[in-house]
């Protein structure tokens, strides 16, 4: 499916992949944090992409997600 974001292009895709792919980790990690911090072996773990590092135009919203995920 494409995502990009360019005139003709559709913007409810790409804003449906940042949420899933971006703000879903980090509001799973704001609403577990409290129960984490309680553990002291506790661990977050992240999937990322090979994208994140070397981009993949046709997937530009993708690719940026997965580049923030890792970044973060």
């Amino acid at each position: 499916a494409e995502d990009l974001v360019a005139p003709g292009s559709d913007l409810a895709i790409a804003e449906a992949t940042v949420a899933t792919n971006l703000l879903g980790p980090l509001r799973l990690n704001a609403a577990l944090l409290p129960h984490l911090l309680a553990r002291p072996r506790a661990a977050v773990l992240t999937v990322s992409s090979g994208l994140a590092s070397v981009p993949l135009t046709a997937t530009a919203t993708y690719t940026a997600t997965k580049a923030a995920i890792h970044s973060w």
